[in-house]
Parts: C-alpha cells; structure tokens; sequence
C-alpha cells in the first residue's frame, strides 16, 4: 500500500454534530470516518472525485482504500479519540489506480448521533496534470466570451460554445478553415499580419454569421509562442458588441443631432465651467471668435478674448450667477468679435450642473446690433423728418387717433389753409359727409391700405384724394402717417374716357344691328332675283354680291367682338392648354392644310380672358383664307423667354414686303384688315406685343411670319391667386 504523510498539524478546538445531508451539501470530497477507523459516510463530491460507487465504500476501514507508510500519524488519533490535536494536513495519497496526487485534508471532531466521537475528514485536493486540462477545458467551454483556438496557419482547431453560438458554424464546418469564413479575407489578413508582428492584436470588426446575420464583435487576440520561439497557436477572445455599437452610435446621431440644433440657432450658445473654460459652444460663438467649434473647445475665455476689460466684467457676471444660484439677465452689452468689430449682446445665464464640471455657466447671446442700429436711426429720422415731408411731392398728415399733429406745406396748399390752421383739428373737419365713414374705418384699419374719399378746400372746393396710410414712431408714439394724392383731374378725365367708350360702343352696338338688318333684306331680293333670272352671267353676278354680303357680316362680327374687348377682365390661363384646344379646332376645319408644331413651353401661365383662343384661331385662319396655293402649311412654334413667351405662327403663301411691313399694324392704313388689327388689340389687351417679318429672312416671297410675346404671371400675382 502507499504511505501517509502529515506535515504542519494545529489543534482543533471545536467539535461538531453532524449528519449526511449537510456532507452532500459540500463541493469538497468528504469522509465520515468513526473511531475504530470505519468509513459510515462519504459524500456525492467523493463518489464522483474517486469514481467508487458509495455503497462498496461504507463499512470498510479508511485503509483499504488508502494505504500509508506511518499508520501512526492517523491512527493514534482514531484510537485515542485526541481529534482535538489534528486540525488540517499535506498528505500524499495514492490510490488503487495507481495514481498519486497531493491533497490537503482538513480534519474536524465530530459527535455521532450514537454519541461517540467520530473523525470528519474535507479534502482540498490539488489537481493533476489531468486534471488541469479538464479545468482549463471547463473554463474554454463555459466561458461567456466567445473564444477559438487556431493553429500557426491561422485555421482553426477548436473553438468554444459561446464562439459556435456567435457565429452559427460547428466544429467540422469550421475544420480546415480561417476565421475569414465570417469575418472577410481582408480583415483577417490585417489581423494575421498584426499578430505576427505584434503578437497582440485588438479592435473592432464586422462579421457575418453563418444565418447571414450581420454582427459587430470585439476581438482580443494573442499568440502563443512553442519551444522554438516561433507561433504555434494563435488564441482569439470576442464579444458581441452590436447593440453596444448600434447604441453609441444612437448617441452618437443624438449628440450630432443636438450639435446641429444648437449649430442653426443664431444665437449664441455657450457652457462655461468657474474658471472660464468653454465645454460647450455654438457656431455662432465660434464664428464671433473667427474659428471654429472643435478649437473653442477646452479653451479659456481670457485667452481668446481681444477684448481683456470685457472678458473680466463676463467671468464676473459668471462668478456671480454661481455663487448666487440665480439666473441672470445682461440687456445690453458690447462684445468685441475677432475681427476687431464691436456688437451689442442681450444675454441671459443660468446656472446648471455639469457632470465633472460641477456648477457651471449656461448662456445665450442675442446679437442685437441690428435692432440698436434701427432704433439710433429711427432717432435720427424724427430729426430729419421735417425736410422729407416738406420735399414730398405728396401731401402728408400725421395724426393720432383723427387729431392732425402734423402736416407739410403741400398738405396745407392742397386744402387752401396755413400749416397753423390745420393743425390741431380734426380729420373729418377737412371730408365731405359721404367719405366720413370711410375715413373712421381707415383709423382703425391695418395700415398700409388705400382709400379714395372726398376732400373739402377751405372755398367749399370737392377734391377726390387717395389716401395711403401708415402707422411710425414719432416722438416716442406710435402715430400714423398718411400720404394723400389729388386725383381730381385724373378721375375727371377716366369718367370722360368711360363715357366716350360707352357712346362708341353704343354707335357700334346700333351699326351693328341696323346694318345686319338691311343685309338680310339684300340678300333675300338677291336670293329672289336668282332664281327668276334665266342669263348664267346675271347668276354669276348675283351670286358675287351674296358672298360680299357674307364677308360684310363676318366683319360685322367681327368689329362687335371689339365691344367685348373693351370690358372683358383678364385672368390666369394655361397657354399651353389653349395652344393645343385651337390647334385641334382648325385641324378638324382645315383638313387640306399642313400643321407643323413646335411647342417648347410646360404649364405656361399668363393673364389673358377667353379671346386668347380667338386670337390664334383669327390670325390663323387669316393666313389661310389669304394663301392663293394649294399646298397650305402653317408653322407654329412657342418658346419661353426671359419674362414670358414668344409664339410665332408662319404660312407659305405671297408674304409682306419690306416696304408694307413698317404700316401693316397701322389702323389708318389698314394693310392688314380688321383680323391682323383685332389680333394686336388683343394682345395690347393683355400685356403683349406683335411684331412681323418674314418666314424665310430676306426673302418677303416665301410667306410671313407673325410673332406675338405674351407676359407670364409677375410672381406677385402668381403667389396671391
């Protein structure tokens, strides 16, 4: 058998009751032992550290299963019952396998529910080579990082449960392979190529699971080096960072997001730690400092500063709303900027904690140069406001709430009164009775509106005035300013020019009508004559006047067109919508004509009314009627320009010579017929022009070719409709 031996052995002095549930209780292998050396108890962590069933070791002597060359040492103790003098020993126990390791047992008196006294034996065994392995092994196996072992080419030879989890591949999937498997050839070559420099490589990379999952891991990898001194395993520790990632970089995107909202503020932001240093800034701030956000960061007020009698009164005021805890607000204030150039702030700190700042100071800066800059000039301008209204063309009246304070000398000449008398009354003193309501609305109206009232000169002379309005500061009162215009003599010319126009629209309405009627009375005795008439040539020259007759009418309809003209109001129309509405119409009429378009424009708008049709059906139709061949073709083409669009419509018939160019608009001659002269009233109408010239230059032969330009909408109108 083996031997035993027992080396540094203290007193026990204590002893204990125990029974078999509390020794299974324990990691540690136990044996129960009674005083004639008999074993009665082990525990489960003994069954499994001797692989020995617990039934074949009950009952026997401790010595059958563990031999020692010095009984002595243990068992003077079982026979003596002295347990008290043997505490804990390094023994060498071999057992029936031959084997041998080095263990400590603790030795503990015991009392036996028989009331004897009994020997606890707790053995701290210290692992084998053997078993070294299995620890090493339970750690790789149980650990929670994920960890691969690869061989000196850099493939693998194992890897971990947590590792196989990570990334979805078996031990065969990944037998012969690099971890490039997962991770990219180019990633593991540049960690190959650190760890055979470096012996160490770390960082952070992408990989892709066996599922297709992306993942962003940690990797720690080192290398262990053979007898030889070269590598001959490489060992790779990863974590799973993907949701650590994803969430810095939420961070990340907030912080950024934060840094852009602050960055668009026109205002300056700062954050200010007790000694003055800027832990947080603005770009306004660091545009006033000339430099930007990153370089502020960390700096100190005073050594950016131009300005030192400034940045002592700033760090003051900070010191203070510290030391207080209460906000404080800076009106006015100068501040010189980088370039040398001195603004006006309105300021407003408070005081915030900041973690491992402690108290610190939070700022807003409104630069409110501008607003200064405004209110001295506005102070300059009651100053000079006497000579403006004294040279205005105009007459101008302020007044508060209708009682006049003040009035230029055109304004007092306008009613036929000294400034002295006008002055100090009241608005409706100087209105008829029927613009006095107006003139109360307007007082308590938006400013900025336009009226048209009736004035009262000091002789009892009506004036009709338009009236704008405004309200200003004057004298530190907000007050309003009117500006007033004598339109008299303008509106006495409108009423007359409307009157003529009704009168002339009233001739043509009369001509129209009456003319029409004795028409008809002509063409039916022709009709009559004709077929009482037996002489071809008498026929043919009844039937001539019959046709003039038609043409007599279709001028007549035309010219009463020009009634419609004069009173129809303009609107926003789509000109591509009616270019392609009238193509259509006369392709249908005018089968035998050939109709070449080109229309280069989208969505065109323009103020026009509903003869923007009749205009390019007229003009047309014109170019037809007055083509003597028999192969007609029409051009059409539209194009946009710099303030609206030209709209050109050619023909191949006899054309304009240079010589009837210059008169063909010209209503006096009437080259061009009522057609070509009510085709440029239209477009006068509208806002347009209408030019000619040839269709092919230089040569007045080969047809005409009349271009129309027709305004777009301002874009006033257009964002107001």
């Amino acid at each position: 058998m083996g031997s035993l031996k027992a080396e540094g052995l203290t007193n026990l002095n204590n002893e204990i009751t125990i029974d078999g549930s509390f020794i299974n209780s324990l990691d540690s292998p136990v044996i129960m032992i009674n005083r004639t050396g008999k074993i009665i108890a082990v525990n489960r962590a003994f069954e499994q550290w001797q692989d020995i069933p617990r039934a074949e070791v009950i009952g026997k002597s401790i010595g059958d299963l563990i031999s020692y060359d010095q009984p002595e040492a243990i068992s003077d103790y079982l026979q003596s019952g002295n347990f008290k003098s043997l505490n804990e020993a390094l023994l060498e126990w071999r057992f029936n396998t031959q084997s041998t390791i080095r263990i400590t047992a603790r030795f503990h008196s015991i009392r036996l529910d028989n009331g004897e006294s009994g020997l606890l034996v707790i053995i701290k065994k210290k692992p084998s080579a053997h078993e070294d392995l299995q620890l090493y092994k339970a750690v790789f196996d149980f650990s929670f990082n994920a960890i691969a072992i690869l061989d000196s080419n850099g493939r693998y030879l194992m890897q971990n449960n947590a590792h196989r989890k990570m990334i979805g591949y078996s031990n065969e999937e990944l037998e012969g392979k690099t971890p490039a498997i997962h991770m990219g050839e180019q990633a593991f070559q540049e960690i190959f190529k650190e760890l055979s420099k470096h012996g160490r490589c770390s960082g952070e990379y992408e990989c892709v699971t066996k599922s297709g999952k992306h993942l962003f891991i940690g990797l720690s990898a080192f290398t262990i080096l053979g007898s030889d001194g070269r590598p001959e395993y490489y060992v790779g520790i990863k974590r799973d960072i993907t949701e650590s990632k994803k969430h810095k970089e939420q961070l990340q995107t907030s912080q950024q997001k934060l840094r852009q909202v602050i960055d668009l503020v026109p205002h300056q932001i700062f954050l200010k730690d007790k000694h003055g240093n800027l832990i947080l800034v603005n770009k306004a701030v660091a545009e006033a400092f000339g430099t930007t956000v990153e370089e502020l960061i960390g700096k100190n007020h005073r050594d950016l500063h131009p300005n030192q009698e400034e940045v002592e009164r700033f760090l003051a005021e900070d010191q203070q709303v510290i030391q207080t805890g209460k906000e404080m607000f800076i009106p006015r204030q100068p501040f010189t900027y980088a370039d040398g150039t001195v603004h006006w702030l309105e300021t407003r700190k408070i005081p915030v904690e900041f973690a491992d700042h402690g108290t610190c100071v939070l700022g807003v800066s409104l630069d409110i140069t501008r607003r200064i800059q405004i209110e001295d000039a506005l102070r300059e301008s009651e100053e000079r406001y006497k000579s403006l209204i004294e040279t205005n063309f105009d007459g101008v009246l302020i007044h508060d709430r209708g009682e006049i304070i003040d009035v230029n000398q055109q304004l007092a000449d306008m009613f036929g009164y000294s400034i002295e008398e006008v002055i100090g009354r009241s608005l409706l003193d100087f209105a008829s009775p029927v613009s006095a309501d107006l003139i109360r609305e307007q007082m308590l109206s938006q400013s900025g509106n336009m009226i048209e009232v009736t004035g009262v000169k000091k002789d009892g002379t009506q004036l009709i005035l338009e009236v704008i309005s405004n309200d200003c500061m004057y004298q530190g009162r907000k007050v309003r300013i009117n500006a007033i215009r004598d339109v008299t003599q303008r509106k006495l010319m409108e009423r007359a020019y409307r009157a003529a126009t009704e009168r002339a629209l009233l001739y043509l309405d009369l001509m129209s009508h009456d003319l029409r009627n004795q028409f008809q009375v002509v063409v039916g005795y022709a009709t009559l004559a004709m077929e009482m008439l037996d002489d071809e040539g008498l026929r043919d020259i009844m039937e001539k006047i019959v046709k003039s007759v038609d043409v007599c009418e279709s001028i007549i309809r035309k010219v009463a067109i020009t009634e419609q003209l004069l009173s129809q109001s303009l609107r926003e129309v789509n000109l591509n919508q009616i270019l392609y509405t009238c193509l259509s119409n006369l392709r249908s009429k005018w089968t035998n004509v050939n109709f070449i378009i080109q229309i280069e424009i989208e969505n065109a708008t323009i103020m026009a009314n509903e003869f923007l049709e009749f205009l390019f059906t007229l003009l047309i139709e014109h170019l037809i009627t007055h083509n003597p061949h028999d192969d007609k073709t029409i051009w059409l083409s539209a194009i946009e320009v710099i303030s609206g669009y030209n709209i050109s419509i050619a023909d191949n018939g006899l054309g304009i010579s240079d010589e009837r160019k210059p008169d063909i608009f010209d209503i006096h001659r009437r080259y061009g017929g009522i057609e070509i002269h009510q085709a440029k009233q239209i477009v006068e109408r509208i806002g347009g022009s209408m030019s000619v010239k040839d269709r092919v230059p230089n040569n007045s032969e080969l047809g005409v070719c009349f271009v129309i330009y027709l305004p777009r909408v301002p874009l006033d109108i257009a964002d107001t409709t």
